[in-house]
C-alpha cells in the first residue's frame, strides 16, 4: 500500500520494482488482488495493464492497520504500546506543518 500511496498509481512491475528485498511478480499481483478484494485498491484496463490505484484515505488504511497491530500485539491496550514504543525508541522532536510532533528517529 505504501508504494501505491506514494506513486498514487502504479502496475505490478511497478510495485515490484520499488519493493526491497526478493519479490515475485505473481506474489505481488496476488496481494493486489487481495488488496482489491477487500476494497482497499481498484485498478483500470490501461493499454492492456492493470493499473492500481489505492482508494482507501491513507489515514484510515495507518489508523486501521494500527488498530490491528494493538489488537495483536498488546491485547487492545494503546497504553502497553505507547509504554513499549518510549522504552524502546528515543523520541525526538521535529517541526511538522504549524506544530511540532515527537517522532522516533
Amino acid at each position: 500500500m505504501e508504494i501505491l500511496y506514494r506513486r498514487r498509481r502504479a502496475t505490478a512491475r511497478e510495485v515490484l520494482s520499488d519493493i526491497v528485498g526478493p519479490q515475485s511478480y505473481s506474489t505481488v499481483r496476488t496481494q493486489l488482488r487481495v488488496l482489491e478484494e477487500k476494497g482497499h485498491v481498484q485498478h483500470a484496463l490501461v493499454g492492456g495493464v492493470h493499473v492500481y490505484r489505492p482508494v482507501v484515505p491513507r489515514q484510515r488504511a495507518q489508523r486501521a492497520a494500527l488498530r490491528r497491530m494493538i489488537d495483536v500485539c498488546f491485547d487492545g491496550s494503546a497504553d502497553a504500546a505507547r509504554d513499549c514504543l518510549t522504552r524502546h525508541f528515543k523520541s525526538t522532536p521535529i517541526s511538522v506543518g504549524r506544530g511540532t510532533k515527537d517522532v522516533a528517529p
